[in-house]
């Protein structure tokens, strides 16, 4: 079935948007409000419920498999334990496709753009592609094959990926390494692979804000803290910095503000204890709102990044750098090396340290003391920064793309 294409529209797939406080809704909220700057209207089918006091005929509201029923729930729940376990809400594509479609018949359709996680998003663009052949867009804020979150659906992956990549006419990559990946994997595909980085608000002012008068400084990290995403480096170096007398514990409070899944304790649980009780370490546990959040890291003197580790680290970046960047103050960074974040770290101009996950622990310490020796002033991040990573800027290039595709 042909779809009428009367204007210049795109219909965005985003499992996660806003009001929902997640920040993988960051990225197809940017998308959604300002490629209309470039040309295009935008509609967005999500499973995010919307404020009913702010209703928008652009945004449709899908509910989760779960919330719709004894048949939906149980087909979620199947798929969940025999295919998809690492995919919530993998039975909510055919309602968002359903949703969709009623935008493309009405109104026509210059392009469908899915972003994932999560993967349904990418299943309902397929069906939509298949029956209406409309132009179709993946974006993927995460890895599917590769990423170290989806190790309990591997064969589901290696099934869903090439197809992916076979029927969508574009697919976007949001870190270099991802897009080499993908290149060595698909060659046959790599006239379709572009880049687009995640990015910040420029409308969003985040700034650094006079640090509050204490005895001490403060480190913070904010945002949920799981699997190979952990401080145990930080925990180590820290106590054997304490026990050596090269730290006063008094100087120094790391505070995790988010939730925490205490996954990788086992190792480091007993360090973590008697930091936490010494009121070394400030952990709240608990998902926070983004102002409150952003509130922390601004009156912080330190800021903590830490990436993923393992065998499949590097190649995301997390999108809470963008935010540290902003503030401006010094970033301790727990990643691999030459990893992406460690590329956008040194070319943004803002002063800090990067640990290794295969540095010693002789050098992880001399590496912290140096960091705790910055001075906490912010310094503004360097142009290449404010430009790569503007989302004024990618949605220009994004709309670009999307001529192209379209021939409009």
């Amino acid at each position: 079935m042909e779809t009428k294409h009367r204007s210049k529209t795109v219909v965005i797939l985003a499992f996660y948007f806003p009001p929902d406080n997640l920040a993988g809704g960051a990225r197809p909220f940017r998308f959604y409000k300002y490629l209309p700057r470039f040309g295009y209207e935008t509609r967005v089918v999500t499973v995010a419920p919307q404020d009913e006091t702010a209703s928008r005929e652009d945004i449709r509201y899908v509910p989760h498999p779960q919330d719709r029923g004894t048949l939906p729930r149980l087909t979620e729940r199947v798929l969940r334990r025999f295919l998809a376990p690492n995919d919530d809400g993998i039975a909510w594509f055919p309602y968002a496709a359903a949703a969709a479609r009623r935008w493309i018949e009405q109104d026509g359709a210059s392009v469908v753009l899915s972003t994932s996680p999560a993967v349904s998003t990418h299943l309902a663009a397929m069906r939509l592609k298949r029956r209406y052949g409309v132009k179709w867009l993946a974006d993927f804020r995460d890895p599917v094959l590769g990423s170290p979150f989806r190790t309990g659906s591997r064969r589901f992956d290696a099934f869903l990926e090439p197809r992916v990549f076979q029927h969508a006419d574009a697919l976007i990559a949001n870190t270099d390494a991802l897009e080499r990946a993908w290149l060595d994997r698909y060659p046959q595909h790599r006239g379709k692979i572009s880049l687009l980085w995640n990015g910040f608000d420029p409308e969003e002012a985040i700034v650094a804000t006079p640090i509050p008068g204490r005895d001490h400084r403060v480190l913070t990290h904010t945002g949920d803290i799981y699997g190979q995403r952990h401080p145990g480096q930080l925990v180590a170096a820290m106590t054997r910095l304490i026990e050596r007398g090269a730290l006063d514990p008094g100087k120094l409070k790391i505070r995790l503000v988010g939730r925490f899944v205490p996954e990788w304790l086992p190792e480091h649980a007993a360090a973590m204890q008697v930091l936490s009780k010494a009121g070394h370490v400030e952990c709240s546990g608990e998902a926070v709102p983004r102002a409150r959040a952003i509130e922390a890291l601004a009156q912080s003197d330190y800021l903590l990044l830490l990436d993923v580790s393992g065998p499949q680290a590097g190649l995301q970046v997390p999108s809470k750098t963008f935010e540290y960047l902003q503030i401006g103050r010094p970033v301790l960074t727990f990643t691999t090396q030459n990893s992406p974040l460690e590329r956008i770290l040194e070319r943004s101009g803002v002063p800090g340290v990067c640990i290794h996950e295969t540095d010693p622990a002789a050098t992880v310490d001399e590496k912290m003391l140096k960091f705790l020796r910055l001075a906490t002033e912010p310094v503004r991040a360097s142009d290449w920064f404010w430009e790569q990573f503007d989302g004024i800027s990618q949605a220009r290039q994004l709309a670009a793309w999307i001529d192209g595709l379209t021939g409009k």
